[in-house]
C-alpha cells in the first residue's frame, strides 16, 4: 500500500492548488480532494509540507505549522487504520475527519494571511451553501421541494459519514464533491433504502413520516436527482465558491421510457360513476383524478389553479409550470367538457383552491386503491425501473398522478393526430420528444389502418 499526496491548479498562474490524497493497493487506486491549499510555489513535494524557505511575510508560521500538520496527521491515520477491504468512503471520510481535527489555535488577521486566498470555499459547508442557493434562487414550489430533498438527502449522507467515520463533528465541504466524492454520493442515495433498513436506530433522527420518505431509486429517480445536484454544484462554480468541474465526469444513466399506458374512455368512465361515498377522502380524490383526465394538466399545475383559472366561456386557463422553468408563458386554454363541469360544482367555491391540497403521496396511493376497487385491472407493459426490461403489471399497481395527464392526451390522440391541436391544450411543444412517445399509442388505429389493404 503507498499513499501519496498531488496537487492540482484550476485557476491561473499564483493562485493556490487543491491538496489531494492519493491510495494506492495493487488494482485498487483511490484519490480524494481535501478542503486544504497551498501556493504550489511553497509546496516541498518530497516532504509533503511547506518549504521550510517559505517567507512568512507571505504565509505566517501560524499558518504553515497548522497546514503541516493537517497533512502530517491525515498520513499517519490512513497509515494506521488502512485494511484491504477499505473502499472509497472509508478513504474519503477518513480524510475529511482528520484534516477537520488540527486548527489554527489564533485567529487574529495576522495568523490566517495568505496571498490570494480564494474567498468562500471553504468558511461555509456543503449544506450552508445549499441552504444559501434554495434561499437566493426564484423557484416555483415544484422545484423549490426537489431542491429541498436533495438537500436532505445531502445532510443525511453527512450523518452516514458521521457514523461510519466515529467523527459527529465531520462536515462536508465543496472540495469533497469531484468525481469520486461525487459518486459515493450517489452509490449512497442508490443504497439509502436497505441501510435505513439494516440501521433503523441511525434514521430515527429524521423526519421520515413514512417508508415512502426512503425507498427504492429507479435509474431514472437516480438521473435526476443527480441532475438537481449537479445543478446546486453548477452554481457554486458559477458564483466562485468552487472551481473543481470534476462531477461532470460522473456517468450517470439516461432517463429511459417506455411507451405510455392510459386509461380508455370506458375505463374512465367506470371510475368516475363507482360509488366511493364509504370513504370522503377516496371519493374527492376520485374527483380530482377525473377531472385531471379531463383537463389533462400535470399535478403541479392541478394543485395551483383556483377559481380565477375558469374563464369566461367555460375554459380553464393556466401556465404550465415546467415551461416557465424553460421561460414559455404560452397560455394553455382548455374546454371544460359537461363531466368537468359536474365536478366543479361539488366543490367549495369559497375555497382558495379548486382542489385541497392533500400530501401528494396520500394522492398518488389513492389512485391505486380507487383503480384497483373500480375494478381497473388490465394487465399493461412496463419497464422496470431497475432492470429496464418489459414487464406485465395490473394497471393499478403502476398508477399515478401522471396517468390522467397520459388518458387525457392519449384518448385525444385517438380522435385527431393532430400534434399541434393537443399540444395546445396540454403545453407540451409539437416536437417535444415526450410528445413523440405518444404517436405509437393505440392497436385499434393500425387495425384500422389496415382496413385500407384488405
Amino acid at each position: 500500500m503507498k499513499i501519496s499526496i498531488q496537487l492540482r491548479q484550476f485557476g491561473k498562474q499564483g493562485s493556490q492548488a487543491k491538496v489531494y490524497f492519493r491510495l494506492r493497493d495493487g488494482k485498487k487506486d483511490m484519490k480524494v480532494a481535501s478542503s486544504l491549499r497551498i501556493l504550489p510555489e511553497f509546496w516541498d513535494s518530497i516532504n509533503y509540507r511547506y518549504k521550510k524557505a517559505t517567507p512568512t511575510d507571505i504565509v505566517s508560521e501560524e499558518v504553515q505549522k497548522d497546514f503541516n500538520e493537517k497533512i502530517s496527521l491525515v498520513l499517519r491515520t490512513l497509515n494506521e487504520q488502512y485494511t484491504e477491504g477499505k473502499d472509497f468512503l472509508w478513504f474519503a471520510t477518513t480524510v475529511s475527519n482528520t484534516e477537520s481535527l488540527v486548527r489554527p489555535e489564533s485567529t487574529n488577521q495576522e495568523s490566517s494571511k495568505i496571498v490570494q486566498k480564494p474567498s468562500g470555499r471553504i468558511d461555509k459547508t456543503m449544506l450552508e451553501y445549499f441552504q444559501l442557493y434554495i434561499d437566493t434562487s426564484n423557484f416555483n414550489d415544484w422545484h423549490y421541494q426537489s431542491q429541498v430533498a436533495v438537500m436532505r438527502k445531502v445532510a443525511r449522507f453527512e450523518a452516514w459519514l458521521q457514523m461510519t467515520g466515529g467523527n459527529k463533528d465531520f462536515k462536508l465541504y465543496l472540495p469533497f464533491f469531484d468525481k469520486q466524492g461525487t459518486q459515493s454520493y450517489l452509490d449512497y442515495i442508490e443504497q439509502e433504502w436497505e441501510l435505513r433498513e439494516k440501521h433503523p436506530e441511525h434514521f430515527a433522527q429524521f423526519e421520515l413520516y413514512a417508508d415512502y420518505n426512503i425507498r427504492p431509486m429507479s435509474k431514472n429517480t437516480l438521473s435526476c436527482s443527480a441532475k438537481r445536484l449537479f445543478m446546486f454544484l453548477n452554481w457554486c462554480v458559477n458564483n466562485g465558491y468552487m472551481e473543481n468541474k470534476d462531477y461532470n465526469n460522473v456517468t450517470i444513466d439516461q432517463q429511459v421510457y417506455g411507451t405510455p399506458f392510459y386509461l380508455t374512455i370506458e375505463e374512465r368512465d367506470k371510475v368516475l360513476n363507482y360509488d366511493f361515498s364509504f370513504d370522503a377522502r377516496l371519493d374527492y380524490h376520485r374527483d380530482k383524478f377525473i377531472f385531471q383526465c379531463l383537463v389533462g394538466c400535470r399535478h403541479n399545475d392541478l394543485a395551483t389553479l383556483t377559481w380565477n383559472h375558469i374563464v369566461e366561456g367555460g375554459f380553464i386557463e393556466y401556465i404550465p409550470h415546467k415551461n416557465l422553468l424553460h421561460g414559455k408563458t404560452d397560455l394553455v386554454r382548455c374546454p371544460l367538457c359537461d363531466k368537468a363541469k359536474e365536478i366543479l360544482e361539488r366543490l367549495d367555491p369559497t375555497m382558495p383552491f379548486l382542489f385541497v391540497k392533500y400530501c401528494e403521496e396520500n394522492y398518488r396511493r389513492d389512485i391505486k386503491k380507487i383503480l384497483k376497487l373500480a375494478g381497473i385491472d388490465r394487465l399493461v407493459t412496463i419497464l422496470d425501473p431497475k432492470s429496464r426490461q418489459p414487464v406485465q403489471k395490473p394497471i393499478y399497481e403502476v398508477a399515478a398522478s401522471h396517468l390522467a395527464r397520459r388518458t387525457f392526451i392519449g384518448n385525444l390522440y385517438k380522435q385527431v393526430q393532430d400534434p399541434a391541436l393537443i399540444s395546445s391544450l396540454t403545453g407540451h411543444s409539437e416536437h417535444s420528444k415526450s410528445f413523440e412517445r405518444y404517436r405509437a399509442i393505440d392497436d385499434n388505429m393500425k387495425r384500422d389502418i389496415l382496413k385500407f389493404i384488405q
